[in-house]
């Protein structure tokens, strides 16, 4: 599966999370409407409470609808106005692979239901993908070839 499809049919139930660090992002760019989480400098990620979580990266961390709704332990939506009216304008492309898979399929109302990560190549991706089986619920998945491919297949560049 190619990252194009979903990221040109913007979702407020999806999110774009880039785990490279501040510096990698300085001298490239991101994908738009993306979001950063630097996963090196900030190993503990997944773990934080809902308040620090959005103090630390500026975004609330992901909690199904399940959650939200009573179903489990969760928060407010996660997913923002701002980065709704972001998302909603950004137009994406390439040809990137997305492996998306391991969480249980949420789509039975708001909230962010499937969160995908990238990096440079995949590896530091893939890890946060499995990390993230913290926010049950929530369908997680990475982008294979991470920026690397992305930026070689023409995609859209954020400054």
């Amino acid at each position: 599966m190619t990252l194009s499809p979903l990221t040109a049919s913007p979702s407020p139930h999806r999110l774009i999370i880039d785990v490279r660090e501040p510096s990698e992002l300085a001298d490239t760019g991101r994908i738009p409407s993306a979001v950063s989480m630097p996963i090196t400098s900030n190993p503990d990620a997944f773990y934080l409470d809902n308040e620090e979580f959005f103090e630390r990266f500026g975004f609330e961390k992901p909690v199904s609808s399940r959650k939200r709704e009573g179903r489990g332990d969760g928060g407010a939506n996660p997913y923002t106005e701002a980065l709704k009216r972001r998302e909603a304008g950004a137009g994406l492309n390439g040809g990137d692979e997305v492996e998306v898979g391991g969480e249980e399929d949420a789509t039975d109302g708001g909230g962010v239901e499937e969160v995908i990560f990238y990096c440079k190549a995949g590896v530091r991706s893939r890890a946060a993908a499995r990390m993230a089986r913290e926010w049950q619920g929530v369908k997680v998945g990475d982008m294979k070839g991470g920026w690397l491919e992305w930026s070689a297949n023409g995609g859209e560049v954020e400054r």
